[in-house]
């Protein structure tokens, strides 16, 4: 998001789908982790670190991230965020937990299985926009 604003602007998203979002996952019946997560623009930078020519870095970052308590790392919502503000448009994420790597390198998960299955997320996703859609309306009165 570097081409949109500058690095010290914050990448949030809007507190109106935030907050729809949490509404329609405790109505699914889903968990709910609210939280900073870190946006990154590098897949094998986080996954095969100690390949990377800037290893050090990366590994020393990463530790940072983690005694800083960020629930997830992904490589889409900073950008959605800033974008979204710029353009004045609302913007939120839903996350869905893949793998988590850090649980299976610590020996807590000891299967290697990743959850591919998105429709817990898509249905939440879904329910919030339909009361976006309804309080928009509300306000439009």
């Amino acid at each position: 998001s570097l081409e949109y604003a500058p690095l010290m602007f914050p990448a949030v998203p809007d507190t109106q789908v935030l907050f729809s979002l949490v509404e329609a996952s405790k109505k699914e019946n889903c968990d709910t982790h609210i939280g900073v997560v870190q946006a990154k623009d590098s897949f094998y930078g986080q996954h095969r670190p100690s390949k990377m020519p800037t290893a050090p870095q990366l590994l020393a970052q990463w530790d940072a991230w983690k005694k800083l308590g960020v629930k997830a790392s992904e490589m889409e919502s900073g950008t959605l965020f800033v974008v979204g503000s710029l353009l004045k448009a609302r913007s939120g994420g839903v996350f869905s937990v893949v793998w988590n790597q850090e649980r299976y390198e610590a020996g807590l998960d000891t299967d290697d299985v990743h959850n591919v299955d998105t429709e817990a997320a898509i249905r939440v996703a879904i329910e919030a926009i339909k009361n976006l859609i309804e309080q928009d309306r509300t306000q439009n009165k």
